[in-house]
This record gives C-alpha cells, structure tokens and sequence, in this order.
C-alpha cells in the first residue's frame, strides 16, 4: 500500500526563501514516516510530499489521532489530528 503524506504553507512561496533546511513527518500509531529536505536554491513549491510504503493493516480510521511535526532552521511546531 502507498501512502502519501503532504505539508502545504499557507503563506506565499516567496515567504519561504529564507528556509534553509525543514523537516516534516507523522505518527499515527500504526504508520510514520519523516522526511527531511535542503535547499541549495530558492524553493518554488509550498507544497512538501512523502511517500511510503506499508505492508499489512496500516489503515488510518476514524477516531485515531496523527501527530504531526514540522521542523524548518531552528523552529518547529507540532500538533494533532483527529480523523473524523
């Protein structure tokens, strides 16, 4: 099973040009994945993507909680998401 996880800024792509590194990731008990990206030139996307593979029962249900970080230089900032 493929899995697609994706961190989008709200805020407009010029605003992230000073972003050197930012790392994102999830846990959702059953399934995680992290992904970390440098940048060498001006980023032209706000959108981040990871992908993973999953064997077995790694579904996501409702009433189960995903933990999300997202880490760029020196800041971060995490939180939850309950799947209703």
């Amino acid at each position: 099973m493929q899995k697609e996880f994706i961190v989008a800024y709200k805020g407009r792509v010029e605003e992230l040009r000073k972003i050197e590194r930012i790392s994102f990731g999830y846990d959702a008990g059953t399934s995680s994945s992290e992904e970390s990206r440098t940048f060498d030139r001006e980023p032209t996307e706000k959108h981040f993507v990871t992908e993973s593979s999953a064997a077995g029962d790694t579904r996501i249900e409702e009433g189960d909680v995903i933990k999300v970080t997202v880490q760029w230089d020196d800041q971060e900032e995490s939180f939850e998401m309950k799947v209703e």
